[in-house]
């Protein structure tokens, strides 16, 4: 693989996590019947995600989730959003 193919498959693979996480924040708030302006939180959600456990960064970035269930996850390491 070359230099650019290995640094974006750590980038796709964290993109994917940021959208299980996504998803699972989106299945909490629509089970709950929680708005856009409504806090996650982190106990309830983490039980839609694989394994009930929030992934990790293929590059050892820290996530987070959201505040409200309008937001999207966060990394920390610099162009890995959605």
């Amino acid at each position: 693989m070359n230099s650019a193919g290995s640094r974006t498959s750590p980038r796709n693979g964290c993109i994917a996590n940021l959208k299980q996480m996504d998803g699972a924040v989106q299945y909490w708030a629509s089970e709950h019947r929680k708005t856009t302006n409504d806090n996650v939180v982190l106990t309830e959600v983490v039980r839609y995600l694989k394994g009930s456990q929030m992934p990790r960064c293929p590059l050892k970035g820290s996530y987070q989730l959201p505040k409200t269930s309008g937001e999207l996850p966060r990394c920390s390491i610099l162009g890995h959003t959605l």
